[in-house]
C-alpha cells in the first residue's frame, strides 16, 4: 500500500472494528461473571461459546499484525484488515497464508 492515507484509514476502520468485537467481549465477559445483564438469559454454555468465539476473533489478527510487522512489503499490512472484518476473518486468513506462502515461494 503505497498512499499513506489509504493506509490510514485502513488502520482507523481496522481499530474500530476491533474496538466493537473488544465491546462485545466485554458485555459477554461481564454477564458470564455476574456483573451485567447482557445476555442474561441465554444459557450459560451459550456465553462461554460466545466468548471463545470472541476471542478467537481478536487473535486471528493478532496474529496476522505480528507475522506482518516484519515484512517489508507495505502491502502486506491489508492483510490485517481482512483479517480484522468479524465473521469473515477466518477467509481473510486463510487467502492471507496463501499470500504469505506464495511471496515466499517467488522470493526463492
Amino acid at each position: 500500500m503505497s498512499d499513506p492515507a489509504l493506509e490510514r484509514g485502513l488502520w482507523v476502520w481496522t481499530l474500530s472494528e476491533l474496538a466493537f468485537v473488544v465491546a462485545l467481549l466485554v458485555l459477554v465477559a461481564n454477564s458470564l461473571f455476574g456483573g451485567g445483564s447482557f445476555l442474561s438469559d441465554v444459557s450459560v454454555g451459550v456465553r462461554v461459546a460466545a466468548l471463545v468465539f470472541l476471542v478467537v476473533e481478536l487473535l486471528i489478527p493478532l496474529f496476522v499484525y505480528l507475522d506482518v510487522r516484519g515484512d517489508p512489503d507495505r502491502s502486506a499490512h491489508t492483510w490485517v484488515h481482512a483479517a480484522a472484518m468479524p465473521f469473515i476473518n477466518l477467509f481473510g486468513v486463510i487467502a492471507y497464508l496463501d499470500d504469505r506462502r506464495r511471496r515466499r515461494e517467488r522470493a526463492e
